[in-house]
């Protein structure tokens, strides 16, 4: 119970007790210790620490392991968020130029995908058993990541000039591939800082063994 208990995140004290040894005790210790070790064979074997190694993963990982449904929907807003920018960056390129043009596609696209992914993460919290933990603030996230987005794309932009010259379909490709690199860190960042889930503290259990 101890072991379950531990490994389930429970805070576990331990409260000393006055022993008294008892020479005539009639405890066998071949079958106590056998005992034991089938104990111990039950708690790594058992199927109801299912749950536990869930837990554990959860905490490992940062969050809730994601599911497919969970990772479509969050594949489908990165290419509709992608068709986007390519969208905007092209309008915007010839009046704007590449820098202005990227940086105002990069803002929207940012803005709206970060909306849903936090509905989605909203969504996700409500229908599991995990409680959301205090998520930042909605502007903070939006700034951090258009902040990784710009540094790469830009990056990519001016490598792009530097070695062939300006154009539309150069920046475009630069720039998109540089966003879909980045895109990797934007997930890391929404799944385990911007809008993690974790479990709600476990209460407290204290353990008398005598």
């Amino acid at each position: 119970m101890i072991v379950t208990a531990e490994r389930l995140g429970v805070r576990v004290t331990e409260t000393p007790v006055e022993w008294t040894d008892d020479p005539d005790s009639s405890v066998d210790i071949v079958t106590t210790a056998a005992n034991d070790l089938r104990g111990i064979w039950r708690i790594a074997h058992g199927k109801h620490l299912e749950r536990v190694r869930a837990q554990s993963d959860f905490a490992e990982t940062g969050g809730a392991p994601a599911t497919a449904d969970q990772l479509l929907s969050f594949a489908g807003v990165g290419v509709l968020s992608t068709l986007s920018y390519l969208l905007l960056f092209a309008l915007g390129w010839s009046a704007l130029g590449p820098w202005a043009a990227n940086a105002a596609a990069l803002a929207f696209c940012t803005l709206v995908n970060t909306a849903l992914h936090r509905s989605l993460a909203r969504r996700a919290s409500s229908e599991s058993a995990a409680a959301r933990s205090p998520w930042p603030s909605f502007l903070l996230v939006v700034s951090v990541l258009y902040a990784v987005s710009l540094a790469a794309t830009t990056a990519a932009i001016a490598i792009v000039n530097a070695v062939a010259g300006p154009s539309l379909v150069g920046d475009a490709l630069a720039a998109t591939a540089a966003s879909c690199a980045a895109a990797l860190v934007r997930v890391s960042l929404l799944r385990s800082w911007a809008f993690r889930p974790a479990f709600a503290e476990p209460p407290a259990l204290t353990v008398t063994r005598a």
